[in-house]
Parts: C-alpha cells; sequence; structure tokens
C-alpha cells in the first residue's frame, strides 16, 4: 500500500497523471523482483491525498491476461 499526498485541483472522476505513474513504477517494481514471479500477479492499493481534506482509494492489479484499475470516488 502507498499513500501519495499531493496539492491539486479537485478532479472527481479523472485520474490523475501523478497517480498512474505511480502504480506503473509500483509495477514495474514488484514484477522486477522475485516477490511476484510465478504467477505473476501484482495487486497495489494507493491511498491518494489531495488538498487539506480530500482522498481516495485506488486498486491495480496486474496479471498477465489484463490490467485493472479501481478508483473510488472522490472523499472529502
Amino acid at each position: 500500500m502507498i499513500a501519495l499526498a499531493q496539492q491539486t485541483p479537485d478532479v472527481e472522476d479523472q485520474l490523475l497523471r501523478s497517480e498512474l505513474c505511480t502504480i506503473v513504477a509500483i509495477m514495474n517494481y514488484r514484477i522486477k523482483g522475485k516477490e511476484y514471479q510465478d504467477p505473476i500477479t501484482c495487486p497495489i492499493m494507493v491511498l491518494s491525498f489531495k488538498g487539506d481534506r480530500q482522498g481516495r482509494i485506488l486498486q491495480a492489479r496486474f496479471d498477465p491476461k489484463k490490467r485493472t484499475l479501481v478508483m473510488r470516488k472522490l472523499y472529502g
């Protein structure tokens, strides 16, 4: 699980570039490591905090057949 804190404008239904880049970087790191070699399944959870009191949960999963990204609504 990773937590991000950023000062960005409120964007309810859009994934921010910084959020996506963080998820991709974590996936690359885990896939290259020995932790997820067989089978390659890489679950990731990111808590993304915006401004003073807003946040959302991002859940991503990588497997050889598909990539999944679930973005929860912005709370706060």
